[in-house]
């Protein structure tokens, strides 16, 4: 992905989170808080006109509506066969319904 960003912190220093522009709807995957605000305060400066979070992301939801956001529709999390592990809180941008 030539067109990805990521956030790198800590000491030693790691990538803390990822955007990739150019999948789907830009998807933004962040390891905590500072990392995925950051990212997704990036992907809204260039211009974004529609974010997809999880319902969970509680970090998100208040940045984007801080940032003049609202909620025009919701669905739920469809799954085949045994639900899948995973954690919502991390997802700062959904890339496609099939990812993230």
């Amino acid at each position: 992905f030539p067109t990805a960003w990521v956030y790198v912190a800590g000491e030693p220093a790691m990538v803390r989170g990822f955007y990739l522009p150019d999948l789907g709807g830009g998807l933004v995957i962040a390891l905590d808080a500072e990392a995925g605000v950051a990212l997704l305060d990036y992907k809204l400066s260039q211009g974004t006109a529609t974010v997809v979070i999880p319902s969970a992301n509680a970090v998100a939801r208040d940045l984007l509506v801080q940032r003049g956001f609202s909620e025009y529709a919701s669905a739920p999390r469809m799954v085949l066969g045994p639900e899948v592990a995973w954690k919502a809180e991390l997802v700062f941008s959904r890339g496609a319904g099939y990812c993230g």
